[in-house]
């Protein structure tokens, strides 16, 4: 698309002040919250993110959910979501990722009792998605 875009520039807008959508000012949230991610399914819209509490229960720190939309996926697995954990010491080089399913974005479900990935360095937010373009 890019190759064949004609007349088009970028601009840079100017940003306006506007109303506050999102507070995080709960007890539950902890002295600060991150990795939000919104996700569109039809007249729904999802909201995940994570607040900062301790102890942290295992896969909350860097739970990251997308909506698998491609024609023909199972219903029970239209949500998908990697989230970390540590195979021994909590270390960043100990880390594993597991995958979570669910049909509704909210009753989520370990896709297996072990992890999807293990070969990395998984830290923050590790985001998947299903690419349209690539076909994988």
């Amino acid at each position: 698309m890019i190759e064949t875009l004609k007349g088009a520039t970028l601009q840079m807008h100017v940003p306006q002040p506007r109303e506050v959508v999102l507070q995080h000012n709960t007890p539950w949230e902890g002295p600060f919250s991150l990795y939000h991610t919104v996700i569109r399914d039809g007249d729904r819209y999802l909201l995940y993110y994570r607040g900062w509490r301790l102890p942290e229960e295992p896969f909350t720190h860097t739970f990251a959910p997308f909506l698998d939309d491609r024609p023909g996926v199972a219903r029970e697995h239209r949500f998908k979501a990697l989230a970390r954990d540590f195979d021994g010491e909590r270390t960043t080089r100990n880390s594993v990722l597991h995958a979570f399913v669910n049909a509704d974005g909210i009753q989520w479900e370990r896709l297996s009792d072990g992890p999807a990935l293990t070969d990395g360095t998984f830290d923050s937010q590790n985001v998947s998605f299903w690419s349209q373009a690539e076909g994988k």
